[in-house]
C-alpha cells in the first residue's frame, strides 16, 4: 500500500499528506484486527 514517488511526482500530491494518508488507513487496520482479536476471545470463552 506504498505510493511509488514517481506516482507522487506525476501526480503532484505533497508527499506529507500522502504518507499521514497511509499511516491513518494503516492505525485503523491495526485497530480493526485488535477488535476482532477482542471479539474472538469473547466467543472462544
Amino acid at each position: 500500500m506504498f505510493l511509488p514517488i514517481e506516482l507522487i511526482r506525476k501526480e503532484n500530491i505533497p508527499c506529507k499528506s500522502v504518507a499521514i494518508d497511509i499511516f491513518r488507513i494503516n492505525g485503523r487496520i491495526k485497530h480493526l484486527k485488535e477488535k476482532f482479536k477482542e471479539i474472538n476471545f469473547y466467543k472462544n470463552l
